[in-house]
């Protein structure tokens, strides 16, 4: 009977104890707000239960590090891995919501938007200016010149350069692929390879203001490969002086005349390599062109481009934007 009672007793000791946690619990984790403003946390790679109870501890979202870690034990939550990254804690939040914030993993995505007609070293300067990222762009020289896709693209809180730059380069591959192999065959006999289409898209790139026009430009490029015409598309000399450091002014005659692998008015056919990073509509434009035959433009004051199929309509076309300038 002796040994029955102390049970007892222990056992309603344990329950009283039991119930008192939970009521501490309940009290001062569960139904009290922790959060008097709007916070992030970063939980770092590799984080346990333990780990982040140290960070809601230091930021002053647990006021005791054991009732954290036991109410984890509770849902059996001990070994499990925090997922690594940026997580925002709102306002009025309590103990229970910004616990399950991390426990499902709900971290912040950031996005980066990487506009068309830019060089590598442009989108690196972009990424490395961004938050929350991993400068670690050594690998930039993996890739070569216009091989980068421009698209907005999401990341997370500790993200490398590198990786960025890895889904750039694997998203700009599928496409290429996808539609290479939609291309107009007849259209485009001068492109050996979609290396070539990646070049010649870069160049309408940086050619075109407005989307519409890209087919028909690509279509001048690709009658004069096919006459063995220079290109003389202004914006490969431009690539070839300065590398895009000073893109936005006029070239000179002098320019024109400069020795260079990308000077298309002193070299017959397609530059080395891409002057920049296309965009879809370019390189859908030079693998499908509309058909003309057109081997001269001339841009008005608007952007908009004048087409001529005979260097005489061209010289026209010149003259008669200058006196709409006047």
């Amino acid at each position: 009977m002796k040994i029955s009672k102390k049970l007892y007793i222990s056992a309603l000791v344990a329950i009283l104890i039991k119930i008192g946690f939970v009521f501490y619990v309940y009290t001062n984790l569960y139904n009290k707000t922790i959060t008097q403003d709007n916070i992030t946390i970063i939980i770092p790679k590799n984080c346990s239960i333990r780990c982040a109870s140290d960070i809601f501890y230091r930021n002053n979202l647990v006021s005791n590090k054991f009732f954290f870690i036991t109410y984890a034990r509770i849902f059996e939550l001990l070994g499990k891995r925090i997922i690594a990254g940026e997580y925002y804690i709102p306002i009025h939040s309590n103990f229970e919501k910004a616990f399950d914030i991390i426990i499902k993993g709900d971290v912040i995505k950031h996005t980066v938007t990487i506009p068309e007609g830019l060089t590598n070293i442009q989108v690196t300067k972009i990424l490395k200016s961004i938050y929350g990222v991993i400068n670690d762009n050594d690998s930039l020289q993996i890739y070569k010149e216009g091989t980068l896709y421009p698209n907005t693209y999401e990341y997370l809180y500790g993200t490398k350069i590198s990786y960025l730059l890895y889904k750039m380069n694997l998203d700009l591959q599928n496409l290429l692929e996808e539609e290479w192999s939609k291309r107009n065959i007849e259209a485009t006999k001068e492109l050996k390879n979609k290396n070539d289409a990646l070049i010649l898209a870069s160049i309408v790139e940086k050619e075109a203001k407005f989307d519409d026009e890209k087919p028909h430009i690509a279509s001048v490029y690709l009658n004069r490969l096919k006459k063995r015409m220079p290109l003389q598309a202004d914006p490969t000399v431009i690539y070839g002086i300065s590398k895009w450091e000073d893109f936005n002014r006029k070239v000179t005659y002098d320019d024109l005349k400069t020795q260079s692998p990308y000077n298309t008015y002193l070299n017959l056919g397609l530059p080395p390599t891409p002057i920049c990073n296309s965009g879809k509509s370019s390189i859908k434009a030079v693998l499908n062109p509309i058909k003309s035959d057109d081997i001269y433009f001339v841009a008005d004051n608007s952007g908009k481009h004048v087409f001529a199929n005979n260097y005489k309509q061209h010289l026209k076309n010149i003259r008669n934007i200058r006196k709409n300038n006047k």
